[in-house]
């Protein structure tokens, strides 16, 4: 139903319908449809945790675990952008509402950092690990949402081109890091 027309799409007894359970059944689970969101975003942010974790096990340097980690995050949410709009919807996961997602969130964050701190000399570069993780994140957050509006190009963009235009925006940051690395 996300994917068919968003979160306003989703309805408790259509689920139950779709599920070929009774129309009450969701409602043993769930309190409300806010309580069924949270709970699809949850399942949502540990797919795109294993994806990204994936992309990265295929790297032993820092620096390409790191931007290969970025690319999958704007793969992914080209190829699933109801579920990447929900996912970082601020009503179903800030604000303490999901547990789950903000530990994912967490461990995600310390990987990254982790990564960046390997990724360059500390000393060739100003920025504390923190404040290049949020450049980052901006960068594929960023990126990501204007493939999926078709704000950034004409054509429409598929997984192909999204891994393209990633490794290539993915590549300028990478390179800074590389510049402070080589200093």
């Amino acid at each position: 139903m996300l994917e068919e027309g968003g979160e306003r799409a989703v309805n408790l007894r259509e689920a139950a319908r779709r599920a070929g359970v009774s129309s009450g059944a969701p409602f043993r689970h769930f309190e409300d449809k806010q309580a069924l969101l949270i709970a699809v975003a949850e399942e949502v942010a540990q797919r795109l945790d294993e994806a990204m974790r994936r992309a990265g096990a295929d790297h032993d340097d820092p620096l390409d675990r790191f931007r290969a980690i970025g690319i999958e995050y704007v793969v992914w949410a080209v190829e699933r952008p109801a579920l990447f709009s929900l996912l970082h919807s601020p009503e179903h996961h800030r604000d303490g509402r999901s547990h789950r997602i903000a530990m994912l969130e967490n461990d995600q964050r310390e990987v990254l950092e982790s990564l960046i701190s390997g990724a360059h000399a500390p000393e060739a570069v100003d920025d504390a690990p923190q404040i290049i993780l949020l450049a980052a994140h901006s960068l594929v957050f960023g990126l990501a949402g204007l493939l999926i509006d078709g704000t950034s190009t004409t054509t429409p963009v598929t997984p192909a081109t999204a891994r393209m235009l990633a490794t290539a925006v993915t590549g300028v940051l990478g390179r800074g890091l590389l510049a402070a690395r080589e200093s």
